[in-house]
């Protein structure tokens, strides 16, 4: 786990489900997206990025489950509930589990 006051690079990306796709750089690396991709850089607060992620045992990806809008995901506007979580700090997550991103 990274350092409070660090700051973090987040790729999410808008499956078509959400009525507001954000427009930033495109990750050649990862899938494209109806809805688009985009990263956000948020500054780590000591109680992590105000935000909870969820996968279910079928999907590839973590959705955006909760967003605190006063922690730094939620103050940045760029993370939704909703949104998919496709990279931290460049790291795909698509083969990983809930405790290996709660550890980035």
């Amino acid at each position: 786990r990274g350092a409070p006051d660090s700051k973090i690079v987040l790729v999410l990306a808008d499956d078509g489900n959400r009525a507001e796709a954000a427009k930033g750089e495109k990750h050649f690396f990862l899938p494209k997206f109806d809805g688009g991709q985009w990263s956000v850089t948020v500054q780590r607060a000591p109680n992590g990025l105000g935000l909870d992620i969820s996968k279910e045992p079928d999907e590839k990806y973590f959705s955006v489950s909760a967003v605190d809008p006063q922690g730094p995901a939620g103050r940045s506007n760029k993370v939704k509930l909703g949104d998919l979580l496709l990279a931290i700090e460049g790291r795909p997550l698509s083969m990983v589990d809930v405790q290996q991103v709660q550890r980035l």
